[in-house]
């Protein structure tokens, strides 16, 4: 006779880690502050399912949440509690001023890797194609980011006569700009509106892009020495406060809207809200990066330095707080967007060009070119896709990521 007694999965248990982001301007030694998420006086615990427990399971590991504390929850009643679990926690460990931003992540260990946290959902959602990014948003991106380097005294801009550019830039035949940062503690910086295009399937768009790095100024490359040792010291440079009160200020006039900000980020209430992305190229990368993390606003960079976030110094070798709301696109061999080996953003990476020069590998007129453009045409086109993706399934999609995926390696294996 076959045992009728109902079967019980046995489930995966792990504990979290609460990430809380100053809402003001400090510098990147108090930006956050992390404890082990409390529930009440003890660890909060969640019961689920890993997508991989081995041991090696360093990559594309998710935990998918099931209960909390032995409790069974709804989809939206996991995100919820574990929010508020996350706010009380940060608020009674830190204060208010780190309980407002949160993130959190499915973690044993202080010391290692941290994993998504996803509901049964959220899971069910992720894509596995390759087909995940939107080329006509990362074009804009690109466009604003290149437009950026003409704004210095003897810059350049090399896509007015491109027909791309015209057609998903301008707004009746002209960039609507609607504030510039001259030389300001070193930034040069822009806001600008791009059109709704029906027939391309774009949104409204408010994109702020910071200037990179010029190799002809030396005032830029000091920048970029002094920066190579502010971020492993975790400190910050006068300009980055700069660019912080930049954004601050189009956020102002242009309130983010909750698509445009990472989860666990506070969005004011506005009557009206809009799209808005961060960008720039090299060192405009790696600012738009500083101020995405302070804002949790969408960040879509070009070949940008490393930047990895952690709540003290003394804990380099702990967990990090990884950045979901950021991707950085990248040609492989080029040693400015691998410098200091500090990444923990996504990373779409292109395959390196033809001799591994160093600038042609950073040029971002090349990825434009050789790269952004004919994959617009031809996402699929063997010669300029994404070689290897890092994108993982709690990454903010929108800005050019199209759909929750898990992507770690390799994307031509088999051809």
């Amino acid at each position: 006779m076959l045992d009728s007694t109902p079967q019980t999965t046995k489930q995966d248990t792990t504990f979290v880690q609460s990430y809380g982001i100053h809402t003001g301007f400090v510098p990147r030694s108090q930006l956050i502050k992390k404890n082990w998420m409390l529930a009440g006086d003890d660890y909060a615990k969640l019961q689920g399912h890993w997508q991989d427990n081995a041991l090696t399971a360093i990559y594309g590991n998710y935990f998918v949440v099931e209960k909390i504390n032995g409790v069974e929850v709804s989809d939206a009643q996991a995100l919820a509690t574990l929010e508020e679990l996350s706010q009380v926690t940060l608020a009674q460990q830190f204060g208010p001023q780190y309980s407002n931003n949160i993130s959190f992540f499915a973690s044993d260990r202080s010391v290692g890797w941290e994993y998504p946290i996803l509901t049964q959902a959220q899971a069910k959602e992720i894509s596995t194609s390759l087909d995940v990014i939107a080329y006509n948003k990362v074009l804009r991106y690109a466009f604003a980011s290149a437009y950026a380097y003409s704004l210095e005294p003897g810059g350049t801009f090399a896509y007015n006569d491109e027909p791309l550019y015209q057609k998903l830039m301008l707004t009746n035949g002209k960039l609507e700009i609607i504030d510039t940062l001259l030389n300001v503690d070193g930034v040069y910086a822009f806001a600008v509106k791009v059109p709704a295009i029906a027939s391309e399937g774009l949104e409204e768009e408010v994109i702020i892009a910071y200037k990179g790095t010029n190799p002809f100024n030396t005032g830029d490359l000091y920048e970029d020495v002094k920066l190579f040792f502010a971020n492993l010291a975790e400190t910050d440079i006068a300009w980055q406060r700069t660019a912080f009160e930049f954004c601050q200020r189009i956020l102002e006039q242009y309130p983010a809207n909750q698509a445009s900000v990472a989860p666990g980020y506070q969005v004011p209430e506005a009557s009206t809200s809009y799209n808005v992305v961060l960008t720039g190229h090299s060192l405009g990368g790696y600012t738009a990066v500083d101020s995405g993390v302070r804002t949790g606003i969408q960040t879509r960079v070009f070949a940008s330095p490393g930047t990895k976030i952690i709540d003290a110094y003394a804990r380099y070798f702990a967990n990090t707080m990884r950045l979901r709301n950021v991707i950085n696109f990248r040609t492989d061999y080029d040693p400015i967007s691998s410098s200091a080996l500090r990444h923990d953003e996504n990373e779409v990476e292109f395959p390196a060009f033809p001799g591994n020069n160093l600038f042609v590998n950073h040029s971002l007129e090349n990825m434009i070119k050789e790269r952004l453009i004919p994959l617009y045409h031809n996402w699929q086109d063997p010669t300029a896709r994404p070689s290897q993706l890092f994108i993982t399934p709690d990454a903010s999609t929108g800005a050019g990521l199209k759909s929750r995926t898990n992507v770690w390696g390799s994307t031509t294996k088999g051809d």
